[in-house]
């Protein structure tokens, strides 16, 4: 017993003197990098507190990591499921719902996300040194989770702040679809060439009659030119090169692990359930920031509209192909997991949506997940928008670095 007790006093004061001089080592760098003890960017700054052995040592001490895993819906340790998760948000493409499923995923499980600093929505990943462009995550953690938009797909801008585990998933959609949609959502933004939002005018039917005048006018700012495509990372300027992008398709399909496809979307978040091993409850979803316009007759593609879909209509037609491949592989028992996902999302819409009394849906265990229940509080995160979403995230990181500190490591 005696030499047991020392044995743990020595180890206990050794690793002390190692955890004092990491702590010189951070605070040292901290100051010759910042100059001070915060971290400014666009007057918004982060105070980092000095790295005290308890800062540093928590996780060592007994305190848990910010990143524990969670119990799983069957109430135990559940360590298969996976956290790190990078979703290409494309404009346009049912992206609002899917980043609403990944918040209440990670919100539910403490994870750490990649937001932007304040304000917008989308993410600013270029890299300066000593400035924060995106909250950092607290003390003793990383990012788990990049859900929000970026101004394209950068792989290596992506890895800097993600661990080397991540799955990477994207989301696409029919073109011209997807087209339609863009012309009606950003209509109001539009009208300085033309496309107007009085009632009764179409902006799809405008913008059809002569798409080269407004792609002209919106330049490199366009929503509907290739989106997809340079949202995926092609350059603008290469958006009349077919044989380039053609092989530029094989490398995001080594980039991306899943791509999801919206007229398919039930089918890919079974999919996408599969490859992440998450719970069901976790892939239920109320449809979010969908266009209220009635739909329209859109036709084919027409010679002089094709310049400004070529790439996603590829782009599209190479990972549905391959989506339908992955479908066929997973066997009979996907159509009936995909039944059964289909009847508790559409039971779960009607309660989340109804005026009913009664407090909470609940669902027996099933061949899919264990017993689980939809409260009125799961309701509005279900249908909660997009920004307050964000604000209400961000917040909750925040209340982490003012408790833990916050980890500037990946940005020095």
């Amino acid at each position: 017993m005696i030499i047991q007790q020392e044995f743990t006093l020595k180890k206990s004061l050794s690793y002390g003197l190692i955890c004092k001089v990491v702590t010189i080592v951070v605070t040292i760098g901290l100051i010759v990098t910042f100059n001070s003890r915060s971290a400014i960017h666009r007057g918004v700054s982060y105070n980092i507190p000095p790295f005290t052995r308890q800062c540093l040592c928590r996780q060592r001490i007994g305190e848990p990591s910010l990143s524990t895993p969670t119990t799983s819906h069957t109430g135990t340790l559940n360590s298969s499921e996976i956290h790190h998760i990078a979703f290409l948000k494309v404009h346009k493409c049912a992206s609002s719902t899917m980043m609403n499923m990944f918040y209440r995923f990670g919100r539910k499980r403490n994870l750490t996300f990649v937001l932007p600093i304040k304000g917008e929505n989308y993410l600013n990943l270029t890299k300066e040194r000593g400035f924060l462009s995106v909250v950092p995550p607290a003390a003793m953690s990383g990012y788990d989770i990049l859900c929000n938009h970026v101004s394209r797909f950068d792989k290596q801008a992506f890895s800097r702040l993600l661990p080397p585990d991540t799955k990477y998933i994207a989301i696409v959609r029919d073109p011209l679809q997807r087209l339609n949609s863009a012309l009606h959502y950003y209509k109001s933004a539009l009208t300085n060439v033309g496309l107007t939002t009085e009632k009764g005018k179409d902006p799809f039917q405008t913008y059809l009659k002569n798409p080269e005048y407004y792609e002209t006018a919106w330049g490199v700012g366009s929503f509907t030119n290739n989106k997809m495509a340079r949202d995926f990372g092609f350059p603008f300027k290469d958006y009349r090169n077919i044989t380039k992008f053609k092989a530029y398709l094989p490398t995001l399909k080594k980039q991306f692990h899943f791509v999801a496809i919206v007229e398919m979307f039930p089918e890919s978040l079974v999919l996408m359930r599969r490859l992440l091993k998450w719970p069901m409850e976790d892939i239920l979803f109320l449809t979010i920031n969908v266009n209220q316009n009635k739909p329209t007759a859109i036709g084919d593609i027409s010679e002089k509209l094709k310049p400004f879909l070529a790439l996603d209509v590829l782009l599209y037609d190479y990972f549905l192909a391959d989506f339908k491949r992955r479908i066929t592989s997973e066997g009979q028992d996907f159509e009936e997991e995909l039944k059964y996902f289909k009847s508790i999302n559409t039971k779960t819409t009607e309660f989340c949506k109804s005026n009913l009394p009664a407090q909470k849906l609940s669902f027996v265990a099933s061949e899919w997940h264990g017993d689980f229940s939809v409260t009125r509080g799961d309701c509005d995160l279900l249908g909660k928008p997009g920004r307050p979403f964000l604000n209400l995230m961000r917040a909750i990181q925040n209340n982490r670095i003012n408790k833990y500190g916050a980890n500037v490591s990946l940005f020095l």
